[in-house]
C-alpha cells in the first residue's frame, strides 16, 4: 500500500497530497482501475486545527476506524497531532500528540476492535516504538 494511504471499505485507497499552503487534498485511488481520481474526496484545512499561521502539519498516515467510518490522519512534522475528519470532509477533531512519546509518529491504523495503532520512528538516539491504545 502507498505511503499516506489507507484503504476504505468501498474498495478504494485514500491518500494525504502534500501542498506548500495549508490545505492537503484527500483523493482516492480505485483499486481495481488502479487509477486516482483526479478531485479530492475533501481536502482538509489546518487552520481548523492549528493555534497559529506559523504552525505546521504534515501529514504521514491516515487510517479509516473500522466502527464510526471517521478518518484519522497523523502528523509528523511541525505540531504532532492527529486530527479527525468524517467522510464528507467535516473536521471533528484534533489531538496534540507528547513529543517525548512519540518521537516520529509515522503510521497509523485501527485494529478491527476500533483498538488504535501508532508506529513511531526512532531518531536521536530513542528507539522506534509501535504503540496500541484501547479504543476506549
Amino acid at each position: 500500500m502507498p505511503r499516506h494511504s489507507t484503504q476504505s471499505p468501498v474498495n478504494r485507497l485514500q491518500r494525504v497530497i502534500q501542498k506548500k499552503d495549508q490545505t492537503r487534498g484527500i483523493y482516492a485511488f480505485n483499486l481495481q482501475s488502479m487509477q486516482m481520481d483526479s478531485s479530492p474526496l475533501f481536502a482538509i484545512d489546518s487552520r481548523d486545527f492549528l493555534d497559529s499561521a506559523e504552525d505546521t502539519f504534515n501529514p504521514s498516515g491516515l487510517a479509516i476506524h473500522p466502527q464510526s467510518g471517521l478518518l484519522y490522519i497523523i502528523g509528523s512534522k511541525g505540531e504532532k497531532m492527529i486530527v479527525c475528519y468524517g467522510l464528507d470532509g467535516n473536521f471533528k477533531e484534533a489531538l496534540k500528540l507528547d513529543k517525548n512519546q512519540f518521537i516520529q509518529p509515522e503510521g497509523i491504523t485501527f485494529m478491527p476492535s476500533g483498538e488504535l495503532v501508532i508506529s513511531s520512528e526512532g531518531k536521536k538516539g530513542k528507539d522506534a516504538a509501535i504503540m496500541i491504545f484501547s479504543g476506549q
